[in-house]
């Protein structure tokens, strides 16, 4: 045997003790061409040196320790065969076999150098003696070593020490192993750049009993057994291994076991199958180039434990499998390129270790970039860097497990499926979240861009470039209960469908930030489709995104009970037919708030629907239905939340431009503060059905088609519209139909106007008694195709003013009909009711009629009415009136009219107007059953009369008070006071064109009392009145007044009650009358006539006065002419008889009579008389007659006292019971006695006296006293 201590065999060639022709190399001995240098035996620490014999070496056999054996040399090729039993037979021998301790060193040397194991036993077979010996093997092959039923190369030990092997040529077996390695405790170092490889079993098969170390690099290896692999490797505390080329194996390339597992600087095709007991497998390359590691396939066994970390540059297609409970880490920072139906990156966990795949450029011709398979409970995350394309997706993704899924793109990567989705991640348990994410990258997919699903986790997708779906969804994410959260992509497009579909079946969505670079487009779709369930919904109300664009909805978003919020710094949009830009529903109670710049669709630009929670729709921009048939804006609400619309631009072709329902106790608010435009229907179209107030603040509004400028209707608490700009509708300009409890506010800025273009241009009614409704302005304009302003209450007050204008093309300026309410007009400077009245005001109710108050109208343009009155005031239904105020507090303005210029029907009436009145009926009516005051400047009506104001029974006082021209086609001014109070006339100018200028009827205890300080001109009598009342009746002149009557009396007053005494005075003044120039009568009652300048009398009395047992009272009157009498007084009575006192009358002009006395007083009654002073106190003027008596008296005392001359047909007569005193100047008669006085016999003194001349057609003077007293001539 050769010595057991270190020693050195080399082999060259052949040997002689070969089995073929040489003899067997055994202990001692050395085979023939064999030298150890001293040419003995081979003894440790010796190196053999064999040259090549004839033929092969045949076995070589030893167990020398620490002994060195080359096979060949660097120049010479040597070969080593096991021998055969015999020929023909089989091989049991080893070619070379060493069994000694210590260090053994086998070298083969020469690429051409071979050692070749027999048919069953190994090409090297190192197995020391000593199992528990510390024995080192050092194998260096450089040839070939091959076995072809055993392995190649079989090393075994049981006991410490180590293996080394390198190989730069090839070991192989063709059914055995083509490398065996078992060690004990100690390290393994394989390095082959060479190949290794089994026709039929494992390639390298190297296991350890632990404790060792194993480093293993490779070049190629392969098996081909159908459980056999490239390289098994097991055993060791740790493993670290290198591939440069490939390994490949029937099942499986790599199989490990128990280790630390390293794989470094792979090239070539490699599988690994990680045993149960592995505690990790770590596999780098930093080797770049394309396929630099090749296809990369690893298994791991279950029950295993160990850490799968694959760090490498390039490689073909990367398959990872852990059936264990280790992590799973891939990464590859160069390419990863499959073709042949296989995933680039496939990663599959099953255990509680989480799997991590890395890639940068990942590709696959046929299937997915990346494919990851999580069923443990471990995490999920893949990671991109750069472009990652697969044939079908880019990245998929499926976790079954409980861990999380997260995908992340780096700034720049992209991710790409060519016939399916971009990316698709799926989870089955509900603590499995998603979340794809980057600081930016581009997702791309030939379906969906992102498909991403859960059962009940959540999904968060954020901080990407764009995400594309080329025939379906952009982003398609359900979560089946778990939150969804879209965040931060810059662009969005889902070329098939949608932009971003999200369904989270009852969690929450989020969307923030999307669309800032790109927008969000779903050209098949909607924009943004979101449906939470029970889940709240918020698309940029963190951060909001950018425009959104869709074929059916921009954004389309449902919950039940949720919260929906959508804001937008762009447009959103739908290109679709019968969609809208936004579309909301909301059906469980949650809020809803949309807040956008524009918004725009075929259908509509926004609708939102909810059920009880708030609802806002907010715009800065443009909302716009495109079709022009749908509506721009459509919210309905139901239950207890509010609804705020907050808008700029409104359009819409034919559809409203709003249309917003309330149903609930909430409040509907709608604000527009920019153009709000319908081609169709009506501009803002609202319905309150709850209990909350509805209000409206709109600039511009305009309505076409059957629709309004703006419509609002409420059965809630209030309604309150303000407007600034200019609103117009087809219909109306504004209608407001208030069924509810609260008032009714219609305000107008000082630039808004309104107009109705068919109907009326505002139209409000109210049914409740509350339910108040005003309409006022700073300033502002209405004007109505019929109506200016129509409003109607169920007595409810009614409030108008502060308006510039109001004009009702075809009917009245204002309509105002409030059923018992209160009406309050004030402050609108211009009125103008083309068809119809100026003002028509109707409190009247059955029930109790309302107060009217109309001030400051018309000061600007007037008052108009076309074919009704300019102002119509009616206060009464019934016996049921209310008051009625026009211009009491500020006066109205001018009144023009085809009808009545102011008609009111009340119970306290006021009427003041400053402006004109004209009119073709009456310029101004007043029918009251209180009182009535109206104060006018010039009031004409070209058919009837300036004023009729008739006072009924239950009513006190009317006065009328003209400072101008007060003149009617009929009468001036008519006055009925059937009440109890006083009747009080006070004009300047008055005319009638057929009747009396002025007319008035008293019956109350008030006096009757006229003032005229113009002229009083009527075609029938300058004044008429008659007191049937217990009040006097004062009729007064101021200086340059002036009565006239054109065909009766210049003035003409009756009363018929004892104490209603009548007085016509003046300070001066004229009256004339084409019959008597004044005519007054009483019943019993004083008359006075006084202090005026002139009476005429045409075709009658100057003046005609008659008692009936009242005193009569004329004085100081300048000129008096009569063509029957100057003056005619009789108090006579058949019950008594007045006193009759004439004094100063005559001064200026004299009195004149044509065909009777200048002056004729009669107080006789039967036997019954009473004094006549006639001149008694101031002397009277000088009197002329024509055919009758200058003075004639007949009373009880008379006095006659003529300071002027006496002209007369009949100079002076006197008779009287009393006394009698004549005093006169010059009298002449022409006919008869110049004076003749005679005093009864129940008379007293009788006296004449003469200061001039007395000439008399028959006498002169005759006297005649009958009574007891004296007489004196």
């Amino acid at each position: 045997m050769l010595a057991a201590s270190a020693s050195i065999l080399t082999l060259f060639g052949p040997s002689a003790l070969g089995v073929y022709g040489g003899g067997r190399a055994r202990a001692q001995a050395l085979p023939s061409g064999c030298t150890d240098g001293d040419n003995d035996i081979a003894e440790a620490g010796e190196t053999v040196t064999c040259l090549p014999p004839p033929s092969p070496i045949g076995e070589l056999s030893t167990n020398v320790d620490d002994l060195t054996i080359n096979i060949g040399s660097a120049s010479t090729a040597a070969a080593i065969e096991a021998p055969l039993l015999g020929p023909g037979g089989y091989g049991v021998g080893y070619a070379v076999k060493a069994q000694g301790n210590g260090t053994t060193t086998i070298n083969v040397l020469n690429a051409g150098s071979s050692v070749t194991g027999s048919d069953y036993s190994a090409g090297v077979l190192w197995r020391p003696l000593n199992s528990s010996a510390t024995a080192n093997l050092v194998l260096n092959n450089e040839g070939s070593i091959y076995a072809p039923y055993s392995s190649g190369v079989y090393a075994k030990h049981a006991g410490p020490g180590s293996i080394s092997i390198t190989n730069s040529g090839s070991i192989s077996a063709h059914y055995g192993i083509g490398l065996f390695i078992q060690s004990g405790s100690g390290n393994v170092d394989v390095n082959s750049t060479g190949s290794i490889s089994s026709g039929d079993n494992v390639g390298a098969y190297i296991i350890g009993d632990g404790g060792g170390v194993f480093t293993v690099s490779v070049a190629n290896a392969s098996g081909n057994n159908p459980v056999g692999g490239g390289v098994t490797l097991r055993g060791a505390d740790e493993i670290d291994f290198t591939s440069t080329g490939l390994i490949e194996g029937g099942v499986r390339g790599i199989d490990f076991g128990s280790a630390v597992f390293r794989v470094n600087n792979m090239t070539g095709r490699s599988a690994f199958y990680v045993g149960a007991a592995t505690t990790s497998l770590t596999i780098a390359s930093t080797t770049p180039g394309s396929g630099a590691v090749g296809n990369l396939d690893i298994t791991e066994d279950v029950g295993s434990s160990g850490v799968i970390d694959v760090d490498i540059h390039d490689a073909g297609e990367i398959d990872v499998r852990s059936f264990g409970d280790g992590d799973i880490s891939v990464t590859s920072t160069g390419a990863v390129s499959a073709h042949d139906s296989a995933v680039g990156v496939y990663a599959y966990g099953t255990g509680g270790g989480a799997v991590t795949v890395e890639v940068n450029d990942a590709t696959s011709s046929t299937l997915s970039a990346v494919y990851v398979l999580q069923q443990g409970s471990g995490a999920l995350s893949v990671t991109a860097t750069g472009a990652v394309l697969g044939n079908y997706q880019g990245i998929e993704t499926s976790n079954t497990g409980l861990g999380v899924t997260n995908i992340t793109l780096a700034s720049g990567a992209t991710v790409t499926g060519h016939y399916l989705e971009g990316v698709r991640a799926t989870s089955t348990n509900a603590s499995s979240n998603i979340t794809v994410q980057g600081s930016s990258g581009d997702i791309v997919g030939a379906t969906d861009g992102i498909y991403l699903s859960t059962a009940g986790a959540d999904i968060t997708v954020q901080n990407l470039d764009s995400v594309t779906g080329q025939t379906d969804d952009g982003i398609d994410v359900r979560s089946n209960g778990g939150d969804i959260t879209i965040s931060n992509v810059g662009t969005i497009l889902g070329t098939g469908s949608n932009g971003i579909f999200a369904d989270s079946d009852g969690g929450g969505i989020s969307i923030q930030g999307v669309g800032l670079v790109g927008g969000v487009t779903g050209t098949g779709a909607n924009g943004i489709y979101a449906n939470s369930g029970a889940g709240d919904i918020d698309i940029g109300g963190a951060t909001a995104v950018g425009d959104v664009s869709g074929a059916e909805a921009g954004i389309y978003a449902r919950s039940t009970t949720g919260d929906i919020t959508i804001a937008s710094s762009g447009n959103i949009a739908s290109t679709g037919i019968n969609y809208r830009g936004v579309d909301v529903l909301s059906t469980g109670g949650g809020d809803i708030s949309i807040t956008t710049v524009d918004a725009s669709g075929y259908a509509g630009g926004i609708r939102a629907e909810g059920s009880g929670g708030a609802l806002s729709v907010t715009s800065t921009g443009t909302v716009s239905a495109n079709s022009g048939i749908g509506t721009a804006i459509f919210t309905r609400n139901t239950g207890a939340g509010s609804t705020t619309i907050s808008v700029a631009d409104v359009q819409v072709g034919a559809g409203s431009g709003i249309n917003a329902q309330q149903d609930g106790t909430g409040d509907l608010t709608v604000i527009a503060t920019g153009t709000v435009t319908s081609g169709g229907a009506s501009g803002i179209n609202t319905v309150q059905l709850g209990s909350g107030a509805l209000s409206i603040t709109a600039n511009a509004v305009s309505g076409a088609g059957g629709g309004g400028g703006i419509y609002a209707a409420t059965l809630g608490s209030g309604l309150d519209i303000s407007v600034s700009g200019a609103v117009s509708g087809a219909t109306t300009g504004i209608e407001a139909r208030n069924y509810g409890v609260g008032v009714t506010d219609i305000t107008l800025a000082s630039s808004a106007t309104v107009t109705g273009q068919g109907v009326e241009g505002i139209r409000a009614t109210s049914t409740n008694a509350a339910s108040n409704i005003t309409v006022q302005g700073s300033s502002g304009d209405i004007v109505g195709a019929t109506d200016g302003i129509y409003i109607s209450t169920a007595g409810a007050d009614i409030t108008v003013q502060n308006l510039d204008s109001v004009t009702g093309q075809a009917g009245s300026g204002l309509d105002l009909r409030s059923n018992g309410g209160d009406i309050v007009i004030t402050n609108i400077g211009t009125i103008d009711g083309q068809n119809g009245a100026g003002i028509d005001a109707n409190s009247g109710s059955v029930t109790g009629s309302g107060s009217i108050s109309i001030q400051g109208v018309g000061l600007v343009g007037g008052v108009t009415g076309a074919f009704s009155a300019g102002i119509l005031a009616r206060a009464q239904v019934n016996d049921y009136r209310g008051d009625i105020n026009i211009g009491g507090v500020t006066p109205i303005g001018a009144v023009t009219s085809n009808n009545f210029g102011v008609f009111a029907v009340g119970r306290d009436i006021t009427i003041n107007a400053a402006g004109d009145i004209n009119s073709f009926f009456g310029a101004v009516g007043a029918n009251g059953t209180e009182a009535i005051s109206i104060t006018l400047g010039n009031a004409v009506s070209t058919n009837f009369g300036a004023v009729n104001a008739q006072l009924s029974a239950d009513g006190t006082d009317i006065s009328i008070t003209s400072t101008g021209l007060a003149s009617g086609g009929v009468y001036g001014i008519v006055a009925y006071n059937l009440g109890t109070g006083a009747t009080t006339i006070n004009v300047n100018d008055v005319a009638s064109g057929l009747t009396d200028a002025i007319y008035a009827v008293h019956y109350g205890a008030g006096a009757l009392s006229v003032t005229v300080n113009g002229t009083v001109q009527g075609a029938q009598r300058g004044i008429s009145t008659r007191n049937t009342g217990l009040g006097v009746t004062d009729i007064t002149l101021a200086s340059s007044a002036t009565i006239i009557g054109d065909a009766v009396e210049g003035v003409r007053a009756v009363s018929t009650n004892a104490a209603s005494n009548i007085t016509v005075q003046g300070s001066s003044g004229d009256i004339t009358g084409a019959t008597d120039g004044i005519y007054l009568s009483t019943n019993g009652a004083d008359i006075t006539v006084q202090n005026l300048d002139s009476v005429t009398g045409r075709a009658g009395d100057g003046i005609d006065v008659r008692s009936k047992g009242g005193d009569i009272t004329i004085a100081n009157v300048g000129t008096i002419s009569g063509v029957d009498n100057g003056i005619i007084a009789n108090s006579s009575s058949g019950s008594g008889i007045g006193a009759i006192s004439i004094q100063g009358v005559g001064l200026v002009g004299g009195i004149y009579s044509y065909s009777g006395a200048g002056i004729r007083a009669n107080a006789v009654s039967g036997a019954n008389r009473n004094d006549i002073d006639i001149g008694g106190v101031t002397p009277i003027g000088a009197i002329t007659t024509v055919d009758g008596d200058g003075v004639s008296a007949l009373g009880r005392n008379v006095t006659i006292n003529v300071a002027g001359d006496v002209n007369a047909y009949f100079g002076v007569f006197a008779s009287s019971t009393g006394s009698a005193s004549i005093t006169v100047g010059n009298v002449t008669s022409t006919y008869a006695g110049a004076v003749f006085v005679r005093t009864e016999t129940a008379g007293t003194d009788l006296s004449i006296t003469s200061t001039g001349q007395i000439i008399g057609g028959w006498y002169g003077v005759y006297a005649e006293n009958k009574g007891s007293g004296d007489l004196s001539i």
